[in-house]
């Protein structure tokens, strides 16, 4: 990704082309998620949530490189949550 500092949740596509399902890792930086939930003043729990949430996003392509992606992504994580009642 050519990007040498430190994430919270990234993700990994193992998906084959055309294939009719997504396949892939998401690895969570426990260190960030702890630190995250403190900044945005939410429970470990919740922030973890959002972060697999994030990560999943990812594997279905969205992106979140730009600001109005990152709106996007954010509002598609905010949905997820509120249909498994996470949020």
């Amino acid at each position: 990704m050519h990007d040498n500092t430190s994430t919270d949740v990234i993700s990994f596509d193992l998906s084959e082309d055309f294939e009719e399902y997504s396949e892939g890792e998401i690895y969570i930086s426990i260190d960030h998620a702890r630190a995250q939930a403190i900044e945005f003043a939410v429970t470990f729990k919740s922030e973890l949530y959002r972060l697999i949430a994030h990560g999943i996003l990812h594997l279905i392509g969205y992106d979140d490189q730009t600001e109005p992606d990152r709106l996007t992504m954010r509002e598609q994580e905010n949905k997820i949550l509120k249909n498994f009642n996470l949020f």
